[in-house]
């Protein structure tokens, strides 16, 4: 798969998942009975957004397939192979 297109399917998750938390805290907003619930439900979803989007694209090493020595992070080491 190419870098672009590897780029491209991770926006396209992004935007899903980003949707996806939108759509369950304005569902669950919905139904709360004060402000202060509801304001508690767009912050930690706004943090989880957040944490998600670091951990997904800025963080070092995000959107490598490689360890720091070179071997390839889905190769399966020869103890798990037994």
């Amino acid at each position: 798969m190419a870098v672009a297109e590897r780029w491209r399917v991770r926006m396209a998750v992004w935007c899903v998942s980003v949707a996806l938390a939108n759509t369950v805290a304005a569902r669950v907003t919905d139904a709360m009975p004060s402000a202060g619930f509801k304001i508690a439900v767009w912050v930690f979803t706004t943090v989880c957004i957040a944490v998600g989007f670091y951990f997904f694209f800025v963080r070092a090493g995000a959107g490598r397939r490689t360890q720091t020595d070179g071997r390839d992070l889905r190769e399966v080491s020869p103890e798990q192979r037994v």
